[in-house]
């Protein structure tokens, strides 16, 4: 909740608290989901492994009872001794009482033989082919118990027809020496392998190693595309995932029946496990999708609710400067909330009212400008009249000291002009300076020099001062001036107001001769230079005044 008040704005606050109830519902879902997928996944799995058993199970009882029906067969034709005739008889009444087995086959140690067949392609010289083969391969290792025979379980094709064999012969030990075949149609072994309780795309067979198939359910026979790309045989059950060798992926399951080669192999379609992930998909996310859909649901009424009033008080608080100086007032809407639209008729209340002080303020400061003007314009006309006036009484031969009244007029001067330049329609502005002391000093230059003196200047700036800062440099010189050529056999006064490299402004009045440090009043000059706030410099014999300032 901290973090959520750290948030600035309310969509984001808001939008927060909807995700901090949101996401945990959604990582609630998917961990059961997920709990739940794993349960069905391993269900399955163990389904798959007990069908693998089942089937294993199955064909070891088939092959057993075809060996035991060899077995009895055979000690039922030793115990007779009889003559051939007494033997097939045997076997005959042997396979009556069997089905889908059509040919068994003994031959003694003596060369006596027995046999029965139920099919005209089959015969004693097949049979004894058949034999004679077998008994040269591997032998299938002990089920469970004592073993009465060597025995092996194969499959062949006579004329185009696929028969299971069951070969078995005495053991090393028993004192009759005999070898037995047994073919049984494969559809015996088929309908063991029953997949009614199964999917249609499961594939079941008995394999012998080397991907040869003795018999096979739901696929040709001779199709082995179907098989793992890599052969598996484990003596228990057990399910993997493999890709097929014709390039699918694919849930396989196998188990061995006899040793040493062969076993029960399943390819399952993997219906099952995509039911499952389908099944998680649908648990997980549709209360993520229903979680997405009320987040944005929610959202959308934040906006049209709240958001979109709050923006438009944001929007209009933010207008001011624009439209004319006239600041926007917030919409009221019958659809607004309450609370928000109270918030926005105080603001436009608000706003009115700042709009009516804002009309007042600025007619009361255009008023306070105007009399400013009008001050501004009498000041500087009283003292243009005031120089006139000082300038008649100067030239009037009833002047005792005309030089006192050059002095007072020059002061007056530098005031009238300062004002005449600074002053305009919208106030006072900044004078630049070298406008401003080419006028003094010329008018200067006329008025207060004799006949054989002169003034030079050298004005190189490009400064701008305040008038409270230009009338003190301006009356410096008239000063700095005036007591320069009061010296005694002073030819010329040099002025120089140069801009130098660190910004500063360098002031200089000297003249040609040694200067008189008690010519100029220092307190005048100290207070002028105050207000000018200008760094007063070591001078040279011949500097009047050396002043350094930041303009």
């Amino acid at each position: 909740m901290i973090s959520v008040l750290k948030l600035k704005t309310v969509r984001s606050r808001l939008l927060a608290m909807m995700t901090l109830v949101v996401v945990p519902i959604a990582v609630l879902s998917i961990v059961l989901a997920s709990i739940n997928y794993n349960s069905v996944s391993k269900e399955i799995s163990a389904s798959q492994i007990q069908t693998v058993s089942n089937f294993a199970i199955r064909a070891r009882i088939v092959f057993r009872g075809s060996l035991r029906l060899i077995l009895s067969t055979v000690a039922a034709t030793e115990a007779i001794l009889g003559t051939n005739a007494d033997c097939n008889l045997i076997a005959q009444k042997s396979l009556n009482y069997i089905t889908r087995h059509p040919a068994i086959w003994i031959k003694f140690a003596d060369n006596k033989m027995c046999s029965s067949y139920t099919e005209n392609t089959l015969n004693n010289s097949i049979m004894e082919k058949i034999a004679v083969k077998q008994g040269k391969d591997i032998f299938v290792k002990k089920w469970a118990g004592v073993e009465l025979a060597n025995t092996r379980y194969d499959s062949i094709i006579i004329e185009n027809k696929l028969y299971v064999i069951i070969y078995a012969e005495n053991l090393p030990n028993m004192a009759l020496q005999w070898q037995a075949v047994m073919l049984m149609d494969s559809t015996l072994l088929q309908s063991a392998f029953d997949l009614g309780g199964l999917t249609k795309g499961t594939i079941v067979s008995i394999m012998k190693s080397g991907d040869e198939p003795i018999i096979t359910r739901n696929v040709e026979h001779n199709d082995l595309s179907w098989l793992p790309k890599t052969e598996k045989i484990n003596k228990e059950p057990t399910a993997w995932s493999s890709q097929s060798k014709n390039g699918g992926d694919y849930i396989y399951g196998n188990q061995l029946i006899a040793d040493p080669d062969l076993y029960v192999q399943l390819r399952f379609d993997g219906q099952t496990s995509k039911a499952a992930w389908l099944q998680f998909i649908i648990l997980a996310f549709t209360p993520i999708t229903i979680l997405i859909m009320l987040f944005l649901t929610y959202a959308g009424a934040i906006q049209s609710t709240v958001i979109k009033w709050i923006s438009d008080i944001e929007s209009a608080a933010k207008s001011h400067g624009s439209a004319g100086g006239k600041q926007k007032l917030a919409t009221i809407d019958e659809k607004m909330p309450e609370d928000i639209k109270s918030v926005a008729i105080a603001f436009n209340t608000m706003v009115l009212d700042n709009q009516q002080r804002e009309q007042d303020l600025r007619s009361a400061i255009e008023n306070n400008n105007f009399l400013m003007r009008e001050l501004h314009h009498r000041v500087k006309n009283s003292l243009q009249v005031i120089q006139s006036y000082i300038g008649l009484s100067r030239r009037s031969s009833k002047a005792t000291d005309p030089t006192q009244l050059i002095e007072v007029e020059a002061k007056v001067q530098v005031l009238s002009t300062a004002y005449r330049f600074a002053l305009t329609e919208t106030g006072m502005k900044p004078v630049a300076i070298n406008v401003f002391l080419k006028e003094i000093i010329e008018n200067l230059s006329a008025t207060i020099r004799k006949s054989d003196q002169w003034v030079s200047s050298k004005i190189e700036t490009q400064a701008v001062l305040s008038v409270d800062r230009l009338i003190p440099l301006g009356l410096a010189i008239v000063e700095a001036m005036s007591a320069g050529l009061k010296l005694e056999n002073v030819e010329n006064v040099r002025i120089s107001v140069i801009d130098s490299s660190d910004e500063n402004v360098s002031f200089m009045v000297e003249t040609n001769i040694a200067s008189d440090k008690n010519a100029i009043d220092a307190k005048i000059i100290r207070g002028l230079s105050l207000q000018l706030e200008a760094e007063v410099l070591e001078s040279s014999e011949k500097q009047v005044l050396s002043w350094q300032f930041r303009p």
